[in-house]
């Protein structure tokens, strides 16, 4: 799931990248310029990001609870160092990157930027190595969409503390998480209202971008529910790995998320002629609109990992994403220095049209994941070695609790599907008259 987020961030970048280039000159007109073209796809900017919220969320819970244990333990410092040695260094990484980047290049705007970036991560790199840089005016930032990182971290502090409650106290737990993410939502809502900020981070809004970007997008207040929402739902799915819906229930859950997910960018349409939406509304929407999107999305998780997905669950569990999914936390990194160093490189004006924009997608995905993978066989994956030896795999760490007799090869597995009516704990003997239960041997299989 974080490459299908890492693919929605660059549709995202491709299409309104070039068009703040190219009118970033006209400052407040920006909108005026813009109000033809069909930006329907963008029209509520950078809420892609929320899925990578979510998917951290379900993958902080879900592993620490699938193995059905009476007690979970969670280890609140041991979790919150492994995050911080798992972000940073990578982090720090991209940053000597963006150093030497005026070096590599030159065209009409490149040393504009990539100068300004270079200054600001010189003057401001220690901000980035102690997770708060997301705080910093946006003039001081190198490149924005590295608020992520810093903010994913800070939740993250957070959210151990909500696992911790939930492993000890699972209702109540659940119920904290679920109030502190609605208490944020409502602060945004409210400060939306006072300061009459835009309801969204909108292409319409951008040119105002620094009134409101530090205190709303990039705060971790507007993301807390999200996270909460993918802790919650790690949760549910580990401790109910069967589920049994009606069609009529599936239909409908699908139905609701369709609107959710789409409905939520659409809702904002209205305004790209410039109207100024009612301050009330706009602080309802700023509220609610990336939980909504969340939801639809949570849906779709749980639809598809339980079976209810068809066909789109087939194309989400595609063979080809595994290899990418270890390349998603590179691939988000460099994926804006991709597309920025090319644009800002133009020296003739850009025919733009819907073809030309997924020309570009397909080149800049290609060289994004293909980066990706250079960082990551250089600097990930010998990181990851280095830390396997501070910190071994334990065998309760093991992806199952399986202790098989000594005497069963992996040869002797036998994974048998099993009608609804046989017993869950059914078994069938394997050749050399040794049995498994049909979890044990899929679980095996599974750590195999």
């Amino acid at each position: 799931m974080y490459v299908v987020g890492t693919f929605l961030v660059v549709i995202y970048h491709t299409y309104f990248l070039p068009f703040f280039l190219l009118f970033s000159s006209h400052g407040s007109n920006l909108g005026h310029y813009l109000k033809d073209f069909d930006f329907t796809l963008i029209v509520n900017m950078g809420i892609s990001i929320e899925a990578y919220f979510l998917f951290s969320g379900i993958l902080l819970a879900y592993p620490r609870f699938r193995r059905q244990e009476k007690k979970v333990n969670i280890r609140i410092i041991k979790l919150i160092v492994r995050r911080y040695i798992r972000l940073c260094p990578s982090l720090l990484l991209i940053l000597g990157i963006i150093v030497a980047l005026p070096l590599l290049g030159s065209g009409p705007v490149y040393a504009d930027i990539f100068e300004a970036a270079a200054d600001n991560t010189r003057k401001w790199w220690w901000t980035y190595a102690l997770m708060f840089n997301n705080f910093l005016p946006v003039k001081d930032q190198n490149f924005l969409y590295l608020w992520f990182i810093p903010c994913l971290m800070q939740i993250t502090i957070v959210g151990a503390l909500f696992l911790w409650l939930i492993a000890k106290f699972p209702k109540f737990g659940i119920f904290v998480t679920i109030a502190a993410g609605i208490i944020c939502n409502i602060i945004v809502g409210v400060q939306t209202a006072l300061k009459h900020f835009p309801p969204t981070y909108s292409i319409y809004y951008y040119h105002d971008r620094e009134y409101f970007e530090e205190p709303i997008y990039t705060a971790p207040l507007n993301h807390v529910l999200t996270y909460g929402i993918g802790m919650i739902l790690g949760y549910y799915m580990a401790k109910n790995p069967v589920l049994k819906w009606s069609k009529k229930h599936v239909v409908f859950g699908w139905i609701v998320s369709l609107l959710l997910t789409v409905g939520v960018q659409l809702v904002c349409y209205v305004w790209h002629e410039g109207l100024q939406p009612d301050p009330v509304a706009a602080a309802i929407y700023a509220a609610t609109h990336r939980t909504a999107f969340t939801l639809g999305l949570a849906w779709i998780i749980l639809a598809c990992t339980h079976g209810y997905g068809g066909a789109f669950a087939k194309i989400l569990s595609w063979k080809g994403f595994v290899p990418l999914s270890k390349l998603g936390y590179f691939g988000y990194l460099i994926h804006y220095i991709v597309i920025t160093h090319h644009v800002s490189m133009a020296r003739v004006p850009l025919m733009y049209s819907h073809y030309e924009v997924w020309m570009r997608f397909c080149g800049y995905s290609f060289l994004t994941f293909l980066s990706a993978f250079v960082l990551y066989i250089t600097f990930e994956q010998p990181l990851v070695s280095i830390e396997s030896l501070f910190w071994p795999r334990r065998p309760d760490d093991s992806a199952s609790q399986i202790h098989l007799p000594r005497n069963i090869k992996v040869s002797d597995l036998v994974v048998v599907k099993h009608s609804d009516n046989e017993a869950e704990n059914s078994m069938r003997p394997s050749s050399n008259g040794s049995s498994l239960s049909r979890r044990e041997a899929t679980d095996e299989h599974s750590r195999l």
